[in-house]
């Protein structure tokens, strides 16, 4: 493994919806950042346990477990792991759910490549 990737910070992208997953993969990973993607909660949750994991982006609609029971899942587990939720639903109690279960940080979509660069960037900062 190289230096670079041994320095980068990690990333789990949690969508059920591949297309999202590719567009948001591409865009963390042309701003350095090593992107792992789960395609649902138990996988997701796999990837924290096994970790190192530095912050999940998790999408709020998701078969089965969706995006807030997760969120939970992933701060009984480990509290200090920043999580971003995000969702094309712009209602704002959708967004004081997300952060109630423990977000850091909720993003509506369609997304702006700048508003997600701010938002990952301060959240990974903060855990410096």
């Amino acid at each position: 493994m190289s230096d670079i990737h041994e320095k980068a910070k990690r990333i789990l992208l949690v969508d059920d919806d591949k297309n999202t997953r590719f567009v948001l993969t591409q865009l963390l990973g042309t701003m350095g950042y090593l992107v792992f993607e789960a395609k649902d909660a138990e996988d997701a949750m796999k990837w924290v346990e096994i970790g190192p994991i530095d912050l999940v982006m998790t999408d709020l609609k998701m078969p089965k477990i969706d995006g807030i029971e997760l969120t939970r899942a992933i701060k009984r587990t480990k509290p200090k792991l920043p999580v971003i939720v995000y969702s094309g639903n712009r209602y704002m109690d959708t967004a004081r759910v997300a952060l109630k279960a423990g977000a850091d940080e909720y993003v509506a979509k369609p997304f702006l490549d700048i508003k997600i660069r701010q938002v990952v960037e301060r959240l990974l900062k903060e855990q410096e």
